[in-house]
C-alpha cells in the first residue's frame, strides 16, 4: 500500500524574495564568526610580525671612542662594565685595551670600538693614535681624587692641541660617584668644569651598569649631534 505524502504547507507571503537575497549574500568569514579573546591577540600578534618583517633597519654605524684619565680613576672598570656588565674591582695598570660592544641608541645599531688608554699624567706625551679616526673622547677623574680633577685639565689641554680646531665630541666623567664618604670633587665642579669646555657631563660609578651605558650612549649622541650639523653645513653650502 502506497502512502500519500502531503504536500509542504505554502510558504508566506514575500519569504521566497528573502530567501533569494540570503542566498545571494556572501558567507561570513571564520574570524568575523568566532571574536575570542585569544583570536583578537592572534590577530594583534600577527599583525606586529609582519609589521616588524616590513620594516628595514638602518644599517650599522662604526664608532671608535677613546677614555682618557688619571691612573686608577677606574676607565677600565668603567668600560668593562658597559661591555661585560660585571664590575671588577682589582686595579692592574692598563697598557691600552680594545673592547668591542654592539649597541643601539633610538633605533640606530653602532658597532663600538673603545680604546681604553694607558693612565696619563700631567707629563704624557699623547701617541698620534690618539687622534686617528677617534669619533669622540670621554676623560675621566675620580670624584674622590683632586690630583686626578687636576690631571684631567691638563689632558684636555693636551688633547685640544693635538686633534686641532677640528670638532669632536668630548665628554667629561666623575667616576666613582658611589663612595660617598671619600668625595672630595662636587657635582657642581665638575659640571662647570664641563661647560666651560662646553662637553657633556655624567658621573658615574663602575659598579652600577645603568650609570656606565648613560655615558657611552651619552657620547654617542654627542658624535651624532656634531655629525648633524656638519652634515646641514655641507648641504647649505652653495657653489658660486
Amino acid at each position: 500500500m502506497t502512502q500519500r505524502v502531503s504536500p509542504p504547507p505554502p510558504l508566506p507571503r514575500g519569504a521566497w524574495r528573502r530567501l533569494a537575497a540570503a542566498a545571494r549574500s556572501p558567507a561570513p568569514a571564520c574570524d568575523a564568526v568566532t571574536h575570542s579573546p585569544h583570536t583578537a591577540a592572534a590577530a594583534s600578534a600577527l599583525d606586529v610580525v609582519r609589521d616588524r618583517a616590513g620594516e628595514k633597519m638602518p644599517p650599522s654605524k662604526s664608532r671608535k671612542i677613546a677614555i682618557l684619565g688619571y691612573r686608577s680613576v677606574g676607565k677600565s672598570s668603567l668600560t668593562i662594565q658597559f661591555v661585560e656588565g660585571q664590575f671588577v674591582d682589582s686595579y692592574d695598570p692598563t697598557i691600552e685595551n680594545t673592547f668591542t660592544k654592539l649597541i643601539t641608541v633610538n633605533g640606530q645599531e653602532y658597532h663600538l670600538q673603545l680604546v681604553d688608554t694607558a693612565g696619563q699624567d700631567e707629563y704624557s706625551i699623547f701617541p698620534q693614535t690618539y687622534s686617528i679616526d677617534i669619533n669622540g673622547y670621554i676623560l675621566v677623574y675620580s670624584v674622590t681624587s683632586i690630583k686626578s680633577f687636576e690631571v684631567i685639565k691638563v689632558i684636555h689641554g693636551k688633547l685640544l692641541d693635538m686633534v686641532g680646531k677640528v670638532q669632536i665630541p668630548i665628554m667629561l666623567v666623575g667616576n666613582k660617584k658611589d663612595l660617598h664618604m671619600e668625595r672630595v670633587i662636587s657635582y657642581e665642579e665638575g659640571k662647570a668644569l664641563a661647560e666651560s669646555w662646553n662637553a657633556a657631563f655624567l658621573e658615574s660609578s663602575a659598579k652600577e651598569n645603568q650609570t656606565a651605558v648613560d655615558v657611552f650612549k651619552r657620547i654617542i649622541l654627542e658624535a651624532e649631534k656634531i655629525d648633524g650639523a656638519a652634515s646641514q653645513g655641507k648641504s647649505s653650502c652653495s657653489v658660486m
